[in-house]
């Protein structure tokens, strides 16, 4: 055996020991009618579960144990992954709003049973006071009842638990990324492709983030898309518009007003029904390169969201959105050197 093999086999062992032998030895005892403080024990084969698939009580517990299981995990699991993205990047009194976070995995489960207790409790409890108080509800809730006891498990659950999936998650990306400290420095559209700018520095991060806020920073994109009428003899076309959110809340519209937003769309080749477009966003609003490009008639190539929602809500891996962050370029404000990055990435299109 391999010298990690030997190395892990005392674990192996411990495990085998603590977990695997009881959960066989309960396996071998299901086909026993035995009483649990008598050593006198009768074979019984698959009697046991004959009788337990027959009995109603045993189908509504297991119904609860899988609701409760599957609310707990994913509940779990969302808020966990939330605020682990959350908490790993760098701002103010992030170290206590950590140390809040992480508190109630700290504190032992009958601890959090009690609190609990007393929060939910109809007569004194903390969560109906503030519920009536605020008219969100016309009197007090029993919570601990039996129409609402489900949900308060869970509630409680997601509150002791979503901190271990926070702190898995948090370690994972310190591990993976080396620092701590390392934060996106601007937003880039989750179907985007290439460049992200990340400062590895606490110190030094407030003077790049103003070069966003400032707009001294020039974004170059790459996109693929239909023909464009409008740049049939000329190159370069401005598009400026109002952007507010609109339906759903995750798209953005064009609406009536003064503008907020502005895109500089260049043509760099034409090839048939799809261009290849460099477009620069002189402001930075959400999805404001997709909706300029949608709104002149020419959608970005696989976009699913402008200038219709498509039906599919899954990502299409074999069909990636044609558009490319290509380079960031701007004055270093610590140095004062001119910076410029550019991806290798390139579009492939499959149309």
């Amino acid at each position: 055996m391999s010298r990690d093999v030997h190395k892990a086999l005392p674990a192996l062992v411990l495990i085998g020991l603590l977990i695997l032998y009881p959960v066989a030895y309960a396996i071998w005892l299901s086909f026993f009618d035995k009483h649990s403080f008598f050593p006198a024990e009768r074979w019984v084969g698959l009697g046991n579960y004959a009788r337990l698939i027959r009995d109603p009580e045993f189908w509504d517990s297991l119904w609860k144990g899988t609701v409760y299981a599957a609310g707990t995990t994913a509940l779990q699991l969302v808020f966990g992954l939330a605020s682990a993205l959350l908490l790993h990047r760098a701002f103010r009194g992030r170290t206590a709003v950590r140390a809040l976070v992480l508190f109630p995995y700290m504190i032992p489960t009958i601890v959090a049973v009690i609190v609990w207790r007393w929060l939910l409790n109809e007569t004194f409890g903390l969560v109906d006071y503030v519920l009536v108080a605020w008219g969100l509800a016309r009197q007090p809730i029993a919570w601990l009842g039996v129409d609402h006891i489900m949900t308060s498990l869970i509630a409680m659950s997601v509150w002791q638990f979503a901190p271990f999936v926070t702190l898995s998650v948090l370690a994972r990306l310190v591990r993976r990324l080396g620092n701590a400290d390392l934060v996106p420095m601007h937003r880039i559209d989750r179907d985007t492709a290439g460049l992200v700018l990340f400062s590895a520095d606490p110190a030094t991060r407030a003077a790049y983030q103003d070069l966003f806020r400032l707009r001294r920073i020039d974004k170059r994109y790459e996109a693929l898309a239909p023909a464009l009428p409008a740049l049939e003899r000329e190159s370069v076309l401005v598009r400026r518009s109002r952007l507010l959110p609109g339906e759903p809340f995750f798209r953005m519209c064009e609406t009536a007003g003064a503008p907020n937003s502005e895109s500089r769309i260049e043509v760099v080749e034409r090839a048939g029904a799809l261009w290849r477009y460099a477009l620069e966003p002189v402001s930075g609003r959400k999805h404001q390169l997709r909706v300029h490009m949608a709104a002149l008639g020419a959608p970005i190539l696989h976009d699913r969201l402008y200038p219709e929602l498509a039906d599919a809500a899954v990502d299409d891996h074999a069909r990636p959105l044609q558009l490319l962050a290509r380079s960031l370029q701007f004055i270093d404000p610590l140095s004062g050197a001119e910076r410029w990055f550019e991806t290798e990435m390139t579009l492939g299109g499959n149309s």
